[in-house]
């Protein structure tokens, strides 16, 4: 690479997922390097970065990696993309003095009960919940706060072993599936009442900016209980008063948390007045969200995300707030976009049909699998089988259009014998 482009574009080292970092229009203001999993690599076969390492994040050889790259060529930032690379990348930003979330802020962050503690001590959450090791203690938990609640491991990733649980029957068996006889800990919390959302924050020394509401649903009924979306739309139909309390209230929360800076993923559950934080974490949104608010507002987060990382370090760059603001008003007057996941009954699926003529609102589907091939019991996002996303004036109508798609997909399996 010449040296002209190295004295213009930031040299960033990027934690995870980058695959939509290398394809958006803002690309060229930064060199990458990219630490990701081996598996991963064909995702950077079309957009590939100066330098990608395709390594376990827990290998112990990485940070020493990063410190000699940085030495050779210095970095000007540090991205966190994936969950599992959030606090391996933060603890080698912090070694490296570079501009990023503290590794505490995102150990606390990703262990629920360590972020749970956090915003009781400074009453931004009164969402009950307890560390539990054992069925008894379960039983306890629910006995105390009553049915139902939610179970989970402390460091959920991807909805993975988080359910909804009705009564001793459903606790039971969850505890005999998954923890009988591990020993560990987890977090069972009050199930919280109330509309679902997650919302995209963008935060400049503590000025927290709203990017994006997107509407979420759940279907208990899938996978005994798990608590994985079954679709999204943006965007998500709030009041102005409703806005204003939840930018308060992340503000808020997120300052307690030790987010001062960059993007965060938090999702809420409102009722009435009330609004409680489900969960939160220091990235962008992870799936289609992004496509999503692309296909509403036209603009693109992660162009958003490289401008935040390539600003000068401990500065407010003004240009880069003006964008944010930008798509902060934009989200309110978007038009809508839709997901509906496939989360089809679990079995050897032979054949699937989608609905023709295919309507005008549906933009796209996709079924993962091949048939013949085996839709899973789902019990994390990636057991989804696939996915029709839609768009419209607006996103309730996008969401409605996507379901009705999905919920027509004729799948056939084979005989039971």
């Amino acid at each position: 690479m010449g040296e002209s482009t190295m004295s213009v574009s930031k040299h960033l080292v990027v934690f995870g997922a980058a695959e939509w970092l290398l394809a958006s229009e803002k690309r060229s203001l930064a060199r990458f390097t990219v630490v990701d999993r081996a598996y991963c690599y064909d995702n950077y076969a079309t957009n590939r970065p100066e330098r990608l390492l395709l390594m376990e994040y827990a290998d112990p050889s990485l940070p020493d990696m990063i410190a000699a790259i940085h030495r050779e060529d210095p970095f000007h930032g540090a991205l966190l993309m994936s969950d599992d690379a959030l606090i391996v990348g933060a603890t080698i930003a912090a070694a490296l003095g570079l501009e990023c979330a503290s590794a505490e802020a995102t150990a606390q962050l990703k262990d629920k009960s360590l972020m749970r503690t956090a915003l009781q001590s400074e009453k931004s959450d009164a969402v009950e919940f307890e560390r539990v090791h054992s069925l008894d203690g379960i039983a306890a938990f629910a006995d105390r706060v009553e049915y139902p609640i939610i179970v989970k491991p402390t460091n959920s990733v991807g909805s993975y072993l988080v359910k909804k649980i009705e009564n001793l029957h459903d606790a039971k068996r969850y505890w005999d599936e998954h923890w009988q006889g591990k020993g560990q800990a987890i977090l069972a919390e009050k199930f919280i009442e109330g509309t679902h959302f997650g919302i995209l924050t963008f935060s400049f020394t503590g000025r927290l900016l709203i990017i994006g509401i997107v509407r979420i649903f759940h279907d208990p009924a899938i996978g005994h209980g798990s608590w994985v979306s079954i679709g999204q739309y943006v965007p998500g139909e709030v009041t102005q008063a409703q806005r204003s309390a939840i930018a308060a209230t992340l503000s808020r929360a997120l300052s307690t948390l030790g987010i001062e800076d960059g993007p965060c993923w938090t999702e809420i559950r409102i009722n009435g007045e009330s609004i409680k934080i489900v969960e939160s974490q220091n990235r962008l949104p992870g799936g289609f969200i992004p496509q999503l608010i692309r296909h509403s507002t036209g603009i693109d987060v992660h162009n958003l995300l490289i401008e935040w990382g390539v600003r000068e370090r401990g500065s407010v760059d003004e240009k880069v707030v003006r964008a944010a603001e930008a798509l902060e008003s934009m989200h309110s007057t978007g038009s809508g976009a839709a997901i509906r996941f496939y989360t089809p009954q679990p079995g050897r699926v032979m054949r699937v049909t989608f609905p023709e003529p295919r309507p005008d609102a549906i933009l796209r589907s996709e079924i993962y699998i091949q048939t013949p091939g085996v839709a899973p019991v789902v019990t994390r996002d990636i057991d989804r089988i696939g996915y029709a996303l839609a768009i419209s004036d607006i996103g309730k109508d996008a969401y409605e259009a996507a379901s009705n798609f999905v919920e027509s997909t004729k799948f056939e399996y084979e005989a039971m014998v």
